[in-house]
């Protein structure tokens, strides 16, 4: 009888856990998958180091097999992400056993008309979070100039500018140079997510970080 009431019990909380799941919306949930991925990893493989990617879907849709030399990695990217999306994972997550760190954020601030220099602030506070919970190091990605968002190209320069100044001369922080593929070439019709030529150019930058720090 014991057995059966804590069976029931259980399964009750995991309808329940379901039901709340399913109530919160799309980001949130995406939110929770990618902290119970983090758990599994420092849990379950606490002496398997990965690379984490982290940003917007500019990062989920890495293709994974061209990302060879940064395997074993996570990708835990953000459809429209946010630098706001980023912060809120970084506030609960462990970073333990990651190896290095990938970052691509900011395109989505600054082409809904934040100004290129409060996302550079935003940048900077998320790499300065990271730093506290790890020691790995980053790879941060400046901007690229999307063929269908030319008219934010003045501020994505600012932004790799500021950029440029804060980090060039960082031991810890690498920049990759996203912002060298302009040519429409490389895009998908949308104009804005990279096809596969230019998803080989944007693994290229990626797989030497991970080589130069394996």
């Amino acid at each position: 009888m014991k057995k059966a009431l804590m069976v029931g019990s259980m399964v009750f909380v995991v309808m329940l856990s379901a039901g709340l799941y399913l109530s919160i919306d799309k980001e949130q949930r995406q939110l929770l998958s990618y902290w119970w991925l983090d758990w599994q990893h420092t849990t379950q493989s606490p002496t398997q180091h990965y690379t984490l990617f982290l940003g917007s879907s500019s990062i989920a849709r890495l293709p994974d097999n061209m990302l060879e030399d940064c395997k074993p990695f996570v990708k835990n990217g953000f459809s429209n992400g946010t630098t706001e999306n980023v912060s809120e994972y970084l506030a609960n997550a462990s970073l333990h056993n990651v190896a290095r760190v990938v970052v691509y954020i900011g395109e989505n601030d600054i082409a809904r008309g934040e100004p290129a220099q409060v996302t550079v602030q935003q940048v900077i506070d998320l790499v300065d979070a990271i730093k506290t919970k790890t020691e790995a190091p980053i790879a941060l990605v400046k901007l690229k100039y999307s063929p269908a968002r030319q008219q934010s190209h003045a501020a994505f320069m600012r932004f790799n500018q500021a950029i440029d100044a804060q980090y060039a001369k960082s031991s810890r922080v690498s920049l990759l140079p996203f912002d060298t593929l302009k040519q429409r070439l490389f895009y998908v019709s949308d104009g804005i997510h990279l096809n596969g030529q230019g998803n080989a150019k944007f693994t290229q930058f990626i797989n030497s970080f991970c080589r130069e720090f394996d």
